[in-house]
């Protein structure tokens, strides 16, 4: 079933959409692959390989200006970890380029969000036949950097205010999908509706989607990044790696898991393309453009720039610098160069500013240990969503991802490796209250079932399966345990295909990064366990 989320963004200044018949649409489909550039992952392999991985040339890990650069110079840390060498950067641009094939998104991917996006059309008009809607995608649907696994990003643009209340949307849902659940966030910066729809729900991998309704600034982010991918052939492999890299570490939850959200990702890497020397990327927000209907001034800010593609494909040409060379700078950048404490990144600007320039030296933005400026929305701080226990994390990972790069000569299988948390006492305790208080049998058969309530941290499967095994082999519930057995050994061969290893460093860390949810956790297993005593006590004396 899919799941569907629902964002309540509505402007009081709309812009009237062109009403476009669904039936339309759906004959458009494949005409659309094509224009959004869904090619086919050799030739951009073939495409990129030429540009990317020419044997002149040489690798400069070079800062944003030569001013930074020679002050770089005299950090010790810098020189720890000095500019690649060409067979490292040969090797490490070739695997780049193969992961990135495997991360191109399908036709099929591609026209079943296309489906997606015409069914809610469909739906709408067939719900209010009087009104005008025109549904748009966004997001990683839309800007050419999304995958497979992708979820839906869909804008609902409409003058109509009858959709103003999320619970209007919510209830159409309701009504014409089915939806097996539905669950409203009234206060989230967006309104949230989630539902899991069986008529929505797609004959192979299921889809998760996001609705808005007139996000019109969305809809402007879409633009602007999908015109920064165009402008050179590096930018879209680099920022699918670093997105890639970033989810498997579990550094892309801004909701939940207080760190960055994808959109932020992928702002950090064209504000570091920006600052090469010299530059791949341009400022297009300062680059002379005449307006258009595209470009408006939304909800009081102007968002504006310029996406005349003819005149910024080959901006970058004077940069030789390999893909691989711009990942490893890109870690760099940001695990010994950039100053969390004094600087800010700004897309719109082109450069670093600093706080002061800000002004957010002061009030609440003072306390942000990562200031990242929304591109049009200049007084949103994008790195708010990490505090600084978060951002602390978050400059370990680029160290390690940097020390990775130079331990393994461009290893990708280990720098993105899935960040998994492993800890003997919490899974004990967790493991032993889930089984020891539960009341459902399936419990003791399906560890699965143990999985997703102990989804606070994300736990290798083996290593509670086999825990689980355990207690039925010592308990003697010898049935549950030989159901378990294929898929026990299931996960060990799987295991031991990936060949993981957890980091006792990295455990540490990760919860010293959750203090808080560990001792709560903690907290309440004490409670019960000390309750269960308790009971166990009063039980042997009444039995006296």
């Amino acid at each position: 079933m899919d799941s569907i989320t629902v964002n309540n963004y509505y402007y009081c200044q709309t812009v009237e959409p062109k009403l476009q018949q669904p039936a339309q649409r759906e004959e458009e489909v494949e005409e659309e692959y094509d224009e959004f550039d869904y090619s086919s992952p050799s030739s951009a392999f073939e495409s990129c390989s030429s540009v990317l991985t020419d044997d002149s040339t040489v690798v400069s890990c070079t800062s944003s200006t030569k001013e930074e650069q020679d002050a770089l110079d005299q950090d010790q840390d810098f020189l720890l970890y000095p500019p690649i060498t060409l067979p490292f950067h040969e090797g490490l641009s070739y695997n780049m380029l193969r992961l990135y094939q495997k991360l191109l998104p399908s036709r099929q991917s591609f026209t079943k969000r296309q489906t997606m996006m015409i069914k809610i059309e469909q739906l709408l008009h067939r719900e209010w036949p009087t009104h005008r809607f025109n549904v748009h995608l966004f997001g990683s649907s839309q800007n050419n950097l999304g995958t497979n696994q992708s979820d839906v990003d869909i804008c609902i643009s409409t003058s109509w205010n009858g959709l103003r209340c999320i619970k209007t949307l919510a209830n159409v849902l309701r009504k014409n999908m089915g939806p097996r659940l539905v669950s409203v966030v009234l206060f989230a910066p967006i309104q949230l509706l989630s539902s899991k729809t069986d008529r929505l729900n797609t004959r192979s991998r299921q889809l998760a989607c996001d609705l808005n309704v007139n996000n019109l600034l969305a809809l402007q982010n879409t633009r602007m990044i999908k015109t920064y991918v165009a402008i050179d052939p590096r930018v879209r492999p680099l920022v699918l790696i670093v997105k890639h890299w970033a989810k498997q570490r579990q550094l892309n939850d801004a909701a939940s898991g207080g760190t960055l959200s994808t959109y932020t990702w992928t702002c950090l890497v064209i504000h570091f393309l920006q600052t090469r020397y010299p530059p791949i990327l341009p400022n297009l927000h300062e680059i002379p453009h005449t307006l258009s209907n595209d470009n408006v001034e939304i909800n009081g800010m102007n968002s504006s720039f310029c996406d005349d593609l003819s005149k910024l494909v080959g901006f970058g040409r004077s940069n030789h610098e390999s893909l691989g060379g711009l990942l490893y700078a890109f870690f760099r950048k940001f695990a010994y160069e950039f100053d969390y404490a004094t600087q800010v990144i700004s897309v719109r600007s082109g450069k670093l500013l600093t706080r002061y320039e800000k002004g957010w030296h002061q009030g609440i933005e003072s306390r942000r240990a990562f200031c990242i400026e929304e591109p049009f929305d200049t007084r949103r701080n994008l790195g708010n969503s990490a505090d600084e226990a978060s951002v602390n994390g978050l400059k370990l990972e680029f160290e390690r991802a940097v020390n990775i790069l130079l331990e393994t000569r461009g290893n990708l299988d280990s720098l993105c490796r899935p960040y998994i948390v492993l800890s003997a006492i919490l899974l004990f305790l967790m493991v032993f209250f889930v089984i020891m208080f539960s009341d459902l049998e399936c419990d003791y058969i399906n560890p699965i079932d143990l999985c997703n309530k102990l989804n606070q941290f994300v736990l290798p499967e083996i290593g509670l399966q086999a825990f689980v095994f355990s207690i039925f082999l010592v308990t003697g519930h010898w049935f549950p345990m030989l159901i378990n057995l294929p898929v026990l050994v299931h996960n060990v061969k799987k295991v031991m295909d990936r060949q993981e290893m957890y980091d006792a460093t990295e455990i540490f860390r990760t919860l010293s990064k959750h203090k808080k949810e560990s001792f709560l956790k903690l907290g309440f297993y004490a409670l019960c366990f000390f309750f269960y005593l308790y009971k166990m006590i009063v039980s042997l004396i009444a039995s006296d």
